[in-house]
């Protein structure tokens, strides 16, 4: 994860569009006042406890973002598979890809600003699988 450059800035995922080949993402460091509307937030179940993040990896799916591989759980990975637009990139902010979940400072700042995040998306989505 490329460190965020300061308070109030989160990242943001871009998904590559079905007409691309594989399942390419990207994420972008924006600040959130400058980000209002500008993105979709999902919310999603966890398929296991919240405090697991070192799930059984037959458990886990794989994508492609900025160029390297990253391990989804399952459910997910079916949430963005099936979110993906055909034609155009879709924005999102998830809280298990757009936090650095291994960062303890970075986790506990960026769920501060959780109610701030979901507020400034243009809707959030509720994926229960």
């Amino acid at each position: 994860y490329e460190p965020l450059p300061g308070e109030g800035w989160v990242r943001l995922l871009i998904i590559e569009p079905r007409l691309m080949p594989g399942f390419r993402c990207h994420m972008r460091n924006v600040e959130l006042n400058n980000a209002l509307g500008r993105y979709e937030a999902l919310s999603y179940r966890w398929e296991d406890s919240e405090n697991d993040r070192h799930a059984d990896m037959s458990k886990l799916d794989g994508i492609t973002c900025n160029g390297f591989p990253m391990m989804l759980k399952r459910n997910l990975h079916l949430a963005l598979t099936n979110l993906r637009y055909r034609v155009r990139p879709r924005i999102l902010w998830i809280d298990a890809i757009c936090i650095n979940q291994d960062d303890a400072k970075e986790r506990s700042r960026q769920v501060e600003l959780m109610g701030t995040i979901y507020r400034h998306s243009s809707r959030t989505i509720i994926w229960l699988g």
